[in-house]
């Protein structure tokens, strides 16, 4: 769990948490966040990943318990997401000589 945890991209804080659906409520990021805090803390868990981990994890919290921080996460991410759809497209239409 810990190695899964790390190979997560550091600033997708949703699948850092195990989250799917962005649009979860502040109750279901708390359980998660709890469950995982738990499981890999470094006084539970003997991987030496453990303490990295259980960072990742405390900034993800951080980043998506704190409702402004969320709101302007989420606005990003959906930002991003249109950027790459544009680049994407736009790469497409180019004409190759």
């Amino acid at each position: 769990m810990v190695l899964k945890v790390e190979s997560i991209m550091k600033d997708d804080w949703y699948a850092v948490l195990g989250i799917k659906d962005h649009g979860v409520g502040a109750g279901e990021i708390k359980k998660r966040y709890k469950g995982l805090a738990v499981m890999i803390h470094p006084d539970k868990c003997s991987s030496v990943a453990a303490e990295g981990a259980t960072k990742l994890i405390n900034e993800a919290w951080e980043h998506l318990s704190d409702a402004r921080k969320r709101e302007a996460y989420d606005r990003f991410l959906s930002s991003s997401k249109r950027s790459r759809k544009y680049d994407s497209s736009s790469s497409s239409k180019r004409r190759r000589y």
